[in-house]
């Protein structure tokens, strides 16, 4: 096993979920700053992307080899990065913060609202921190539309904005098949994909109305589309998420783009980031290692209004008869 001399570089990072797709894009970013990839973990082996990076990253097939190696190697690693399933974050969050490592933990941090409170009492318990990766924080266009929306968020003198939020990304038959498809595992496409522009809603228009009918979920909600109303402090929003081919306009398809992303202001395309926003992980970890890095408590407004949304989403006609 190879032996980690603490230099004069940069950070150094062990990454859990390795041969997932989403892993690579944190390698890559954590080259990018200069940091270094030194141990990976996955149930799986098909890992053989670690190679591009390094030829003596430590790879591990199960959990309590990797969990050893974090333990006598907690002076000489600066972060462990967690790619796993949804279902499996707390567990992965809680195996480094006892071995006394900080976590940089992908979306959706937690499945629900007790999920993220017991990360916070992780934290607590093992005076280690929870970084939340919810890298559209950092777009451009949403920089540019949260100092458009500033006055609105303090309290709008007049009627409420008209929002249309749109995340549309068309994925195969693998979804479904995969851990993504589970709801149990990872929150559905509500959760999975929807917790990105949830957050940006809260973050640009402010929380939810509390009554009931500020949120609404329209009927035919399925697994692989859901849609609805949102009732926020300075805005009413039209919104849908989809990962159904037919979905796509027109031009994204002429395009070659499997993608629609969108957030309108008042019929106004305020912000697009339909195309690849990886480039958005290298300004996450440059954040993170320069001590500006997202709290658990940031992931938790959107997570809890998702729940809430689930909570609002139709019952199939007959249901109750059954």
């Amino acid at each position: 096993m190879t032996t980690i001399e603490r230099g004069t570089g940069g950070k150094r990072f062990a990454i859990i979920g390795a041969a997932g797709f989403i892993a690579s894009r944190h390698m890559e970013a954590i080259q990018r700053i200069g940091g270094e990839v030194v141990a990976a973990f996955d149930v799986r082996d098909s890992v053989g992307i670690l190679d591009r990076f390094s030829h003596e990253i430590e790879f591990f097939l199960d959990v309590r080899s990797f969990a050893a190696y974090l333990e006598d190697h907690r002076e000489r690693i600066d972060y462990v990065v967690v790619c796993s399933p949804t279902d499996l974050h707390e567990e992965h969050c809680e195996l480094a913060c006892a071995r006394g490592v900080d976590v940089i933990c992908e979306k959706p941090l937690a499945l629900g609202p007790e999920g993220v409170e017991r990360l916070q009492q992780i934290e607590l318990r093992t005076g280690r921190r929870i970084h939340p990766v919810l890298q559209l924080r950092y777009h451009s266009g949403i920089a540019g539309l949260l100092a458009e929306a500033a006055g609105f968020r303090q309290g709008p003198s007049g009627p409420p904005l008209d929002v249309t939020a749109t995340y549309i990304t068309r994925r195969g038959p693998w979804y479904a098949l995969s851990w993504k498809g589970d709801v149990a595992r990872s929150g559905g496409i509500l959760l999975n994909l929807g917790v990105h522009l949830f957050d940006l809603l809260l973050l640009l228009f402010g929380p939810p109305l509390p009554a009931p009918e500020a949120i609404a979920v329209d009927a035919g909600a399925a697994s692989d589309r859901v849609s609805g109303t949102l009732r926020l402090a300075a805005a009413r929003v039209r919104w849908c998420i989809s990962t159904r081919n037919e979905d796509l306009p027109e031009t994204a398809c002429r395009n070659g783009c499997h993608a629609h992303r969108t957030i309108a202001l008042n019929g106004r395309t305020a912000v697009d980031f339909s195309n690849s926003y990886a480039h958005l992980h290298n300004t996450l970890y440059e954040r993170i290692t320069g001590g500006e890095g997202l709290a658990v408590s940031e992931a938790r407004p959107a997570i809890d209004l998702i729940t809430r949304i689930r909570r609002a989403i139709p019952e199939p006609a007959g249901a109750r008869a059954r």
